[in-house]
C-alpha cells in the first residue's frame, strides 16, 4: 500500500493536520499562533516566523539522527535533541 514508512506517516500526518500544508512541513501555524498569544498575549506571529521554526526543528531532527548514527544506534532518544 505504501512505498516505505516515510510516505505512511507523511499520509498520516497530513491526514490529520499534524504538518501544514504549504509554508511548512512540520509545523501548524495556527497551534503556533495559538501557544504564542498564551505566552505573550501582545505578540504577532508572522509567516517568516512559522517558517524559521519549521527550519530550526528540521536541522534539529538532521542533528540528533547524526548524533544516534555516531553512537552507533539507528533509534532517536530525547538525548540526541
Amino acid at each position: 500500500m505504501f512505498a516505505s514508512i516515510n510516505s505512511f506517516l507523511n499520509a498520516y500526518l497530513l491526514k490529520y493536520s499534524i504538518i501544514g500544508g504549504n509554508m511548512a512541513d512540520f509545523v501548524r501555524k495556527s497551534s503556533v499562533k495559538e501557544e504564542v498569544k498564551k505566552v505573550g498575549k501582545d505578540m504577532r506571529c508572522p509567516d517568516d516566523t512559522i517558517e524559521g521554526l519549521d527550519k530550526f526543528v528540521k536541522e534539529s531532527i538532521a542533528k540528533a539522527v547524526a548524533r544516534a548514527k555516531a553512537d552507533g544506534r539507528k533509534t532517536l532518544r530525547a538525548h540526541d535533541f
